[in-house]
């Protein structure tokens, strides 16, 4: 815990480490049991966001760099007495946060509000030990001003001790509040019951649990017992205590110590969680700003003032930085990786070869076998051929049996698994892939695993298989032990016998009374009914051929190329399987940029928070083998000619080009007048046109378009600008779905820098001079709009520049200075496209059930009739920003002249009621992130100067 600083108005700076959180776990969203290590904040301290210094750069991974004292030992990773030991690991989540206003209050948002809202974007919240809760509003106000609470109702008869918590079972979640061993802290919350009814006395004591570092529970620590009042009036409990020896966590609690005597309600508001032993007026805990997240990346231990003062100066990184280090494969091997399957063979191993590796590590090898009627051929290390088989290298493995397809047991070789079949419960999903241009006398075994006697004799009549026909078709069997067999020959109008690489799957449900099976993204399930087809008792599980045990026979066998034998321990959906023959077959050519963004963070592993918006670009095949995540995601980035980056609490984002262009108005402005709300910047400030960033002549590399892996260069010049400032080139590399559209980026690239624009390089505020800016500095982003303004004495004009914030950094001491910095970009006065979301208000009220609604002009009604704004079928947000907010579907619109002052619009009946005034918002048709709908444009007047886009 740490005092707000020298001012008070200074905000309190806090630095927060998830000791028991893997490197794996996401510096925020998982990430739990955050110890405060604030107070050992010493010397300056630098907090680098995620950014770039030109538009056109690559987005740079953000690092924090600060200083702990260490005298205690207690952040030495070899010292067995810290109450952090073993947890003093590299890679361990970390954040750094700036609470304004400052408060004394340490206790989470949500009690302190009295309010059941789940704490943190969590679904942390009140659990009581006993008994039920319920938000409850309209109180007589307690002496915080409140008069919302939680309503805690007890069972009639119940004994004392019953308990109501904030928080979950053990100390390590959102809502612990950080505390340091040895301090005294002291939480009181205001107390109250109903008017009438309930036991004629009921006291409570107000209690604290003390949790260490593996969240279990080291003591509890209980107030004086106080009577509940009835409305209106409240009691104060409270509890003091110190934390005891290896306490790093601290968590509330209220206690009945009578029991009921009849069903009881306790209303409970207005926590206040406090370091020192008396209670003090209850404080708005503040609102905490997320400055950087990351990782720690190491401990390093020094010694100042001769030795004598321990010290821990360590560096951060970002999530971008882990993702630098992350390579991705886009291929199915990877793909499937994320799926965590209990084998996967890509039968990719060199020639000569005569074993194939499963790469989970979880299986033995893969062997060959031979039938007894001789052998045919396996070969490894065979050279990828044929089409279909997308970010696949090879090589793969190749199979020569002479009698494809025969029926009876005939020479041929096999592929033998190192299991007995597929698991005899649950739900599972096998998989092979394959190109065969050999057409089978009956049919071409890809896969069976069946029981001893699945064809005759004495045993499990289990069988599960996959087969091509004579016509290219699948064939899919499954059978279990009594012999109740599904088949079903599947005829999608795609012949598997073309040369070109396929991939076929079969699934069972966990019940198995279902079983899926597709091939190349397409998808057949069969209708539930009541048989478990669970293949149990298979003993044989054989690829290339079917052999029959104990006989040993073999019949059915393939020839062809293999590649990816894999089996996941579920039943696949729908959109996975579509998904994986999607990416098999053209590396996912044709996916939207923002689903791609979130397809390489998968593939990197990444399970942090994620965000995208205005992500319309429609990307080739996906590039980057080898490369690492961050480069994958950059392609991402410079395809939608937009930004990716992480933002101050950890979550990675992608910024379509539209999100900036849909922003046409400043956010706020950097300028001298205070007075008008401008916020005053520092002297280091320049401005230029910075010629080095005109371009005239850009070429963009396309890569990956149609699904291929070629790629191809276009360009697009402006000559009036090479005369004008030179010819300049730009070079971009791209991975668009189309060449086309790569043609119309490199068009606008030259729109866009053809001519020079202003541009302030940086800029400096110290914001612990003048806490009013602290808000909106606090609130920054990168990509906000901003103005920059400068008054040079007079006579020379006034200088207004619209800027885009590029990268942000923090800064600051253990004193109390705080400095935002941000590199700046020109921003277009004249936005490409600015978007306004369709809406107005009701004019007259409307009653529940009602299915029509009478509501004020709508855009352009000065010149327009109603029906040329707003089409049948359109879906409103009625009481749009109220908690009774719904949406419905305009059917009917009356018909209306231009200039009209209302309208009467037939809806879907309304499932509250709703008064004059409310808003009406069309929902957004973009893929937007937004405060409101109404920001992208206030007024949504259609004009010259107003937006180019309105839905």
């Amino acid at each position: 815990m740490t005092a707000p600083g020298i001012m008070p108005s200074w905000p309190r700076i806090l630095f927060s480490v998830a000791f028991a959180q893997g490197g794996a776990t996401p510096a925020t969203g998982n990430a739990t049991g955050w110890i405060d290590l604030s107070s050992r904040l010493t010397g300056q301290w630098s907090a680098d966001q995620s950014g770039r210094q030109y538009e056109l750069d690559q987005v740079q991974s953000g690092s924090l760099s600060l200083t702990l004292s260490n005298t205690d030992g207690a952040l030495d990773p070899s010292n067995t007495g810290s109450p952090l030991y073993p947890n003093v690991l590299p890679l361990r989540p970390c954040r750094l946060q700036a609470v304004w206003p400052p408060s004394r209050n340490l206790a989470p948002a949500v009690p302190a509000g009295g309010t059941s809202t789940p704490a943190y974007g969590t679904s942390i919240r009140y659990t009581p030990g006993t008994g039920t809760i319920a938000a409850v509003t309209g109180l007589a106000a307690d002496p915080t001003g409140r008069t919302n609470a939680i309503g805690w109702t007890i069972a009639a008869s119940t004994a004392s001790g019953a308990i109501l918590a904030y928080g979950g079972p053990v100390g390590v979640d959102a809502a612990a509040t950080p505390v340091v061993a040895g301090r005294a802290y002291t939480s009181t919350v205001y107390l109250s019951r109903p008017l009438a009814a309930g036991s004629t006395t009921v006291q409570v004591s107000v209690g604290w649990r003390w949790y260490g570092v593996n969240g279990s529970l080291l003591s509890t620590s209980l107030g004086a017992a106080v009577t509940v009042p009835r409305q209106g009036t409240w009691v104060r409990g409270q509890v003091t205590g110190t934390a005891p020896a290896g306490a790093v966590w601290g968590r509330y609690l209220v206690q009945t110590t009578t029991a009921t005597t009849a069903i009881d309600t306790i209303y409970v508001t207005s926590l206040q969680t406090e370091e020192g032993s008396a209670a003090t007026a209850w404080a708005d805990p503040g609102i905490s700003y997320n400055l950087w997240a990351g990782y720690v990346e190491r401990w390093p231990q020094t010694w100042d003032y001769s030795g004598t003062y321990g010290l821990t100066q360590i560096t951060c990184i970002d999530a971008l930085a882990a993702l630098a280090a992350q390579t991705i494969q886009p291929s199915l091997r990877q793909q499937l990786a994320a799926y965590a399957p209990t084998m996967m063979y890509p039968l990719d191993e060199p020639e000569g070869s005569t074993q194939w590796f499963d790469a989970t590590g979880t299986k033995g090898p893969v062997s060959i076998v031979n039938s007894a009627m001789g052998p045919g051929t396996i070969t490894a290390g065979t050279t990828l051929e044929g089409g279909g088989s997308y970010g696949n290298p090879g090589p793969v493995v190749r199979v020569v049996n002479t009698t494809v397809g025969v029926g009876l047991d005939s020479p041929a070789s096999m592929l033998v698994l190192p299991t007995a079949g597929p698991p005899a419960t649950g739900g599972w999903t096998r998989m092979i892939a394959f190109r065969s241009t050999a057409v089978p006398s009956s049919q071409s075994m890809l896969w069976a695993a069946t029981g001893p006697a699945f064809f005759a004799g004495v045993g499990s009549r289990a069988g599960a298989m996959m087969s091509v026909l004579p016509g290219g078709e699948l064939s899919v069997v499954v059978a279990n032990a009594a012999g109740n067999l599904y088949v079903d020959d599947v005829t999608p109008g795609i012949n598997l016998l073309d040369g070109a690489w396929h991939i076929v799957m079969v699934g069972v449900s966990p019940s198995g009374t279902q079983v899926h099976y597709g091939m190349d993204g397409f998808y057949y399930q069969s209708t539930a009914g009541a048989i478990d087809y669970h293949p149990t008792g298979a003993t044989s599980d054989v690829v290339a051929c079917t052999r029959t045990l104990p006989a040993g026979g073999s019949i059915w066998a393939f020839a062809g190329d293999l590649a990816y034998i894999a089996e996941i321990p579920r039943m696949l959906t729908v959109n996975e399987w579509v998904d994986i023959g999607h990416g098999f077959a053209d590396g996912w050519n044709d996916e939207y940029s923002g689903p791609r963004f979130l397809r390489i963070l998968g593939l990197a592993g990444y399970t942090g928070g994620t965000a995208y918006r205005a992500a319309a670009a429609r990307m080739g095949a996906l590039q980057g083998a080898g490369g690492d995540a961050v480069s994958a995601l950059q392609a991402v980035a410079d395809s939608e000619s937009g930004q990716v980056w992480c933002d101050g609490g950890g979550t990675m984002r992608l910024d379509g080009r539209e999100w900036r262009f849909m922003r046409p108005t400043p956010l706020y402005t950097f300028g001298e007048n205070a007075a008008a709300g401008e916020i005053p910047y520092n002297g280091d400030l320049t401005a230029d046109f910075d010629p080095s960033h005109i371009y005239n002549q850009v070429t963009v590399t396309n890569v990956g378009a149609g699904g291929s892996a070629n790629s191809t260069s276009v360009s697009a010049s402006d000559t009036a600008s090479q005369v004008a400032y030179l010819p300049r080139s730009l070079n971009r590399a791209m991975n668009l779905s189309t060449d086309a559209s790569a043609a119309g980026a490199a068009a606008w690239l030259v729109a866009a820098y053809k001519d020079p624009h202003p541009r302030v390089s940086t800029i400096t505020v110290d914001a612990s001079a003048n806490p009013s800016v602290l808000p909106t500095l606090l609130g920054a982003q990168f990509g906000h709009r901003v103005r920059v303004r400068r008054r040079p004495p007079a006579p020379a004009a006034a200088i207004d520049y619209q800027q885009w914030l590029e990268k942000i950094t923090w800064s600051g001491d253990a004193g109390g200075r705080l400095q935002f910095r941000a590199q700046l970009s020109p921003a277009d006065t004249v936005p490409w496209a600015v978007a306004a979301s369709t809406h107005t208000t009701l004019a007259v009220g409307a009653s529940i059930g009602a299915t029509s609604i009478t509501v004020a002009p709508l855009t352009g009604a000065a010149a327009n009739p109603a029906r040329a704004a707003m089409a049948i079928g359109t879906q409103l947000i009625v009481g749009y920003g109220t908690a009774a907010a719904e949406t419905v579907t305009v059917t009917g619109i009356a018909s209306t002249a231009a200039g009209y002052t209302s309208v009467v619009l037939t809806v879907s009946a309304l499932t509250a009621a709703h008064g004059v005034g409310e808003l009406l918002v069309q929902p957004s048709v973009f893929n937007l992130t937004l405060p409101s709908l109404l920001d992208l444009d206030p007024a949504a007047t259609l004009s010259a100067t107003g937006p180019r886009i309105s839905y």
